[in-house]
């Protein structure tokens, strides 16, 4: 009996250890006062098929990553932003350029709120002034990036200015609190936003979690919409501004490859779960123009 239930107990164990080996949580591990410096890297890219590429924005910036402070609940984080080159017009405001944006997050690392978004709408209210000050005289509309300078105003809440940051969340936090299944594949169903009108449409996507060659943690994600979907949003959004379209230009729609893409590749150090790279990649192809969005993330 006893050596049966000794059996019995290794079995379980096994099976525990091998259920164990088999899945992968990306959870927060940080200290108070960690600092992480990181590189980030954002390109738009257009090409007309068969065209040569033209780099219609970039952006080089540094974001440092301090723990302030550790505690049973979650982490308060500050992130130090230092732009390093901007070319083309940025659509996001530059107030981003040089900030100290601090927020928490629970005990696995997802965020939960920002914390000194009073500060950031100062700075912001200090920005538009400025502007003001520069363009007053040569302008009768002011203007905040590619946006009229009234529209920043929005701004002014807790909503706005979080709203200013949400881009940065999902690329600096996509898998913080999730648990992966290693080396399987899991098919799931997503939405992808289109350029045009900001409408969505879904789409079919693949994950994989595994470890690399070098030992690290690798997740990877590609997303791809339904070209019928595509095809049939981008006929509706031509019909509201130019009214009934010719049978012609619906049938080179209907013929037209279309699709919008999103490939990512994140790598964390194991144990620690510290991000180590990311990059994404979304690539949107409608009436015969590609616009690619690229982002490198690098710890340094």
């Amino acid at each position: 009996m006893k050596l049966f239930q000794i059996t019995a107990i290794v079995w379980l164990l096994s099976t525990l250890n091998i259920m164990a080996q088999t899945k992968q949580a990306i959870d927060a591990a940080w200290h108070k006062n960690d600092t992480l410096n990181y590189q980030l890297n954002q390109y738009v890219i257009e090409q007309i098929e068969n065209g040569r590429p033209d780099t219609l924005e970039r952006v080089e910036k540094q974001i440092q990553m301090v723990v302030l402070d550790s505690a049973k609940f979650g982490y308060l984080i500050e992130w130090d932003f230092k732009t390093e080159a901007v070319e083309g017009p940025i659509k996001e405001p530059f107030v981003k350029q040089n900030i100290k944006l601090q927020f928490k997050t629970d005990l696995l690392g997802k965020v939960q709120e920002v914390i000194n978004w009073e500060t950031v709408r100062k700075q912001i209210y200090d920005e538009i002034e400025k502007i003001i000050d520069e363009q007053l005289l040569d302008s009768e509309v002011l203007y905040w990036g590619k946006q009229p300078l009234e529209s920043a105003y929005y701004f002014s809440s807790y909503e706005g200015v979080s709203s200013l940051f949400v881009k940065d969340f999902q690329l600096m936090h996509p898998h913080y609190g999730t648990e992966y299944i290693l080396n399987e594949t899991i098919d799931f169903d997503n939405e992808i936003k289109v350029t045009y009108a900001d409408g969505k449409l879904p789409a079919k996507g693949k994950m994989l979690c595994s470890f690399n060659n070098e030992g690290l943690i690798e997740i990877k994600s590609d997303t791809k919409t339904n070209e019928n979907a595509l095809q049939n949003y981008y006929i509706n959004i031509l019909t509201k501004v130019n009214g009934k379209l010719p049978k012609k230009k619906r049938k080179e729609i209907a013929k037209s490859e279309m699709f919008i893409s999103e490939i990512s590749n994140y790598q964390y150090k194991p144990q620690s779960n510290i991000l180590v790279n990311g990059s994404f990649k979304r690539t949107q192809l409608l009436d015969g123009v590609y616009i690619t969005e690229v982002v490198e993330i690098g710890l340094e």
